[in-house]
């Protein structure tokens, strides 16, 4: 399924002249009223094709005519035809610039061929719904095997969180100002996300200055960047981290071993870890190893630590309306 964004108002403009088919519309009759008013040709002249256009028309004049309370018996007097013409044109601009400023979500999915087997294909699906590689991936390939980078990730993130998120949570692009990262300069197309993301007190970069935008994401950065993201919260090893199952768990970096002990110790489930959402139930971790694409967009279904704020409860909450 594919939602798409309310369009503005584009039909008041046709009925604005109430009683009347203009002969612009239909080509060739010139009807000019509908209380008894004469026509240069007959019914019988039109062909029934065009007959039921014009029916059509009068049907949506009058029903648009009851909505917006205009006259159920009009006047062919072309003034006060003109008057109210301007009157529902008014009524229009001012219908498109209220739905001008509803912040745009892009609903829209882009049609993937290589989606469809893969283990997280129902969570990517409906981030898919959302918008959330809309204006980012073209299609028809997703590529679900190749490594995602650092900057691609990123970006995926800023979109994916602030559309599940209520609008007085999200992250706000920072303000112009100089690069953060001595590595990203303005003219990255991640450049204001990744911004965002540090000016927002995320931890995204490393300590030597650098994002190294380019560079494949391990698994064990991934799992540091989103869950300090979905906790706003920083995490240091715990004392007890010889409970963490992988097998390779002395191979993660010292930086990042609290944020995966306490994403894995969320357990099994789509609501739960970025690592089982990613990876499923895995004995061996693997920390250094790249993140694919449809591994990278797993995580990004959920977007808080309580399992609240996923692409699935903000699709609900978007049909509900």
């Amino acid at each position: 399924m594919v939602l798409n964004r309310v369009k503005p108002v584009t039909w008041a403009p046709m009925v604005v002249i109430t009683g009347v088919v203009l002969a612009a519309t239909v080509g060739m009759v010139g009807l000019v009223g509908c209380n008894g008013g004469t026509s240069q040709q007959t019914a019988a002249e039109v062909d029934s094709a065009l007959q039921q256009k014009v029916a059509e028309l009068e049907a949506e004049n009058q029903a648009m005519r009851s909505q917006l309370g205009l006259t159920q018996n009009p006047t062919a007097n072309p003034q006060t035809a003109t008057s109210q013409a301007k009157a529902t044109a008014e009524l229009v601009r001012t219908i498109n610039n209220q739905l001008a400023q509803i912040p745009e979500m892009q609903l829209g999915a882009v049609a993937f061929n290589d989606v469809q087997s893969l283990p997280t294909y129902a969570l990517l699906d409906e981030l898919n719904q959302l918008g959330l590689f809309k204006g980012l991936l073209t299609g028809p390939e997703f590529k679900p095997y190749q490594p995602i980078t650092r900057s691609e990730y990123i970006t995926w993130l800023f979109k994916a969180y602030n559309m599940i998120r209520p609008e007085n949570e999200q992250i706000r692009l920072a303000p112009q100002r100089g690069p953060i990262f001595s590595d990203l300069p303005k003219t990255h197309p991640a450049y204001p996300y990744v911004q965002a993301m540090s000016d927002g007190g995320f931890s995204v970069g490393y300590v030597d200055g650098t994002f190294r935008p380019d560079q494949p994401l391990t698994r064990e950065e991934m799992v540091a960047i989103k869950w300090g993201v979905d906790t706003g919260t920083e995490y240091k090893k715990p004392s007890y981290y010889y409970d963490l199952s992988f097998t390779d768990r002395d191979k993660v970096d010292e930086r990042y071993k609290g944020y995966v002990y306490y994403d894995n110790w969320q357990g099994g489930g789509p609501h739960k870890g970025n690592i089982n959402r990613a990876f499923g139930k895995v004995k061996v971790f693997k920390p250094q190893q790249p993140v694919l694409r449809y591994e990278a967009a797993a995580t990004l279904w959920q977007v808080d630590g309580a399992g609240k704020q996923t692409a699935q409860t903000r699709l609900a909450s978007i049909k509900a309306q």
